[in-house]
């Protein structure tokens, strides 16, 4: 088949789901699992607010001074960027990539309200992770995070 023909068939650009999640003896993400799917990657739109249903001040001697509480179906959309490094491709019987294994090289993140964020590694704010909680398929549910100062 020659070359062009063959890039008509072929996607220019594949996009991922996450897929299962390994965690160490300590909670915090060893592998992670990326499986290709037939839609090319689209950004998620992003959302740097959210509707608050409640403040509450928090005494003088408190960490934080403030506390906002988003109301039940408030959501903000984040990028998280985190160094990975690529362990393993495994295949399919039909010998076309079932899914991408990278290992996670870091505690630390970064997070960004920004979609450009991929560009530059210093923007948005530097995390560590202090906790992963994954759900029934081994996927992240929930990770909780606690700023680089």
């Amino acid at each position: 088949m020659p070359s062009a023909a063959l890039r008509e068939t072929l996607p220019l650009k594949t996009g991922f789901q996450l897929g299962r999640t390994e965690l160490d003896g300590n909670g915090q993400i060893t592998i992670v699992r990326l499986i290709p799917t037939l839609q090319p990657f689209q950004p998620a739109q992003m959302r740097n607010a959210f509707e608050i249903a409640d403040v509450t001040i928090m005494p003088a001697h408190a960490r934080y001074r403030v506390e906002l509480i988003p109301a039940a179906a408030a959501t903000m959309t984040m990028q998280l960027l985190a160094h990975l490094e690529l362990a393993g491709v495994e295949l399919s019987s039909s010998f076309e990539i079932a899914q991408l294994i990278l290992k996670w090289r870091s505690n630390s993140v970064r997070v960004t309200l920004s979609s450009n964020a991929v560009t530059s590694e210093k923007s948005g704010t530097a995390f560590e992770t202090a906790a992963v909680q994954l759900d029934n398929s081994a996927r992240i549910a929930e990770m909780l995070l606690n700023r680089i100062r």
